[in-house]
């Protein structure tokens, strides 16, 4: 597996697993892939792919390829996928070629040039840094503070009002998915790979703040605010805090994770690709090959 495996352990698939079996039917074909209908096409895919931000795995060249030459589906959509990841070098040496293959960005920033919160703010553009100048000073006069918290449960209520408020269209919408959540961010509580940062003003809370750590590196995985306090740009601000946190605790990278929002690029211009490979089934591709043939 890659550095970057959050979400690639049995206890985290498993739970994300258990979502999907109550939520869909499929076939499941082992090895962490299943067959979903999703709407008139049968897709052979990553079976939590479409929860998480990217995903890795152990899988031999033959075993995969054996699959995409002999399941029924329509078309094979694996996503999500890092440029480094060991998934990535099996589907680029397959003997099948894919039909597509695009990717988007995960934008991070590398503390490896980095030494103190002065060379953070050099490394910012001038707009960036007037910014947070401004915003800075508007949240002086609310007597705001930035505060790490231990316990994630004690405020998980009010992650899922912020977001929902703001999102009609959300998973977090479903119940089901609020309680997976949970789960999830148990077992990263519980292996000391989380943590949680809030911003108050006079206890009314504006913005919170969970990353995920791993290997020395941080990623923004999750972020509620207040939307009455959108004048003071939380989210801005957080990561400037953020960023100084974990530059303070030596740590490599801060990541935005899986997104191409503009402001990411107001911090920072390096990114990971994530790739996206589809494939059509070859057996529907002769057959249909082989009707147009008959029928001339």
């Amino acid at each position: 597996m890659s550095n970057f495996s959050l979400f690639d352990s049995d206890e985290i698939f498993n739970i994300f697993f258990d979502y999907i079996k109550n939520k869909y039917e499929f076939k499941d074909l082992g090895n962490r892939f299943i067959i979903r209908k999703i709407g008139r096409i049968k897709r052979l895919h990553y079976a939590i792919d479409d929860l998480v931000d990217w995903w890795d795995l152990d899988i031999k060249k033959d075993e995969l390829e054996y699959m995409l030459k002999n399941e029924i589906y329509t078309k094979a959509v694996f996503k999500n996928i890092l440029e480094f990841s060991n998934i990535k070098q099996v589907l680029d040496n397959l003997s099948m070629k894919p039909k597509k293959v695009s990717y988007s960005k995960v934008y991070y920033i590398s503390f490896e040039d980095i030494k103190d919160e002065k060379d953070l703010y050099k490394s910012l553009s001038y707009n960036q840094k007037k910014n947070i100048r401004n915003y800075l000073n508007r949240l002086r006069k609310i007597n705001f503070v930035f505060e790490k918290m231990e316990d994630y449960k004690s405020i998980f209520k009010e992650v899922v009002n912020f977001i929902t408020l703001r999102h009609k269209e959300t998973y977090w919408n479903d119940l089901l998915y609020v309680q997976t959540i949970d789960k999830v961010l148990n077992f990263f509580h519980n292996n000391n790979m989380m943590e949680v940062f809030v911003m108050k003003s006079q206890n009314d809370i504006m913005i919170i703040n969970i990353t995920l750590l791993f290997e020395k590196k941080s990623f923004w995985w999750i972020t509620a605010f207040n939307d009455k306090y959108t004048y003071f740009s939380p989210p801005r601000i957080s990561v400037w805090y953020m960023l100084n946190y974990y530059l303070k605790k030596e740590f490599k990278e801060f990541n935005f994770m899986r997104g191409e929002a503009e402001y990411k690029t107001f911090w920072t211009k390096k990114y990971y690709k994530l790739y996206r490979y589809e494939f059509e089934n070859p057996n529907l591709i002769r057959k249909v090959f082989s009707f147009f043939i008959l029928n001339i």
